[in-house]
């Protein structure tokens, strides 16, 4: 096959999948492992305390940046009022949140009092790796300390050697930040730590439940992919 009708054929596969994203593009949590708990339990929670990531000494400073980066993240969702509390913080000095089993009465009891909250949000950073091959591991849990359930929980691994990540990173870059990071763009997120935070933020907070989708925001959301899928389809096609 000469080299202007196998073009063709890839613009035209990739116009029919362009076409098939905008059919039914309703938004859809990213292929990351995590739990959730049916929406009907986030009613009676209004206030949450995150506690921020747990990390090993050498990565004091990761669990940081993750930590802020997830809170704005979730905090952007307004599903309920966040409030970020650093992980040396005395309040958490008494805190069983090494707990990986249920919890009891009293221990759920102390918490909501120590920190006054409907719920508490913790977790870790397994392990994270830099670049050129950046990678970060963590697993957050939210509890509900009325009842001890868990509402969410997400327990993932990021490596950017995984090109269907480069994708996502890709669509997340278009689809969310638009412009203003000069000729590297969404490359950024492969090359800097605190953008790749941000992105592993971005896709977190995604696996949470949503609001109820007005009739407004799904057209501003078909906007988006629209406008999303065609700067990739003419990334792509510029490259052949």
């Amino acid at each position: 096959m000469k080299p202007q009708p196998m073009r063709q054929f890839v613009l035209m596969m990739l116009a029919s999948c362009l076409a098939c994203g905008l059919l039914g593009c309703q938004p859809k949590p990213p292929p990351i492992g995590y739990y959730v708990s049916d929406a009907y339990d986030f009613h009676a929670v209004k206030t949450v305390a995150f506690i921020g990531l747990h990390a090993d000494d050498t990565l004091v400073h990761q669990g940081s940046d993750v930590s802020v980066a997830i809170f704005q993240a979730i905090q952007a969702r307004k599903l309920f009022k966040l409030d970020l509390i650093t992980a040396d913080d005395d309040l958490c000095k008494n805190l069983p949140l090494d707990n990986r089993g249920a919890f009891t009465i009293e221990q759920l009891d102390s918490m909501r009092k120590t920190l006054g909250t409907d719920a508490v949000l913790f977790g870790k950073i397994e392990n994270c790796k830099p670049f050129p091959q950046m990678q970060l591991g963590l697993t957050l849990r939210l509890l509900d300390l009325k009842n001890g359930k868990l509402l969410w929980g997400v327990d993932h691994t990021w490596d950017t050697a995984d090109q269907t990540l480069e994708h996502r990173i890709q669509s997340y870059y278009y689809g969310e930040l638009r412009s203003g990071y000069g000729p590297v763009e969404w490359r950024l997120a492969l090359v800097s730590p605190k953008a790749f935070f941000r992105f592993v933020a971005f896709e977190t907070a995604e696996t949470l439940p949503t609001q109820e989708v007005t009739e407004k925001a799904k057209a501003d959301h078909q906007r988006k992919v629209a406008r999303n899928a065609w700067r990739i389809f003419k990334e792509t096609t510029d490259k052949l």
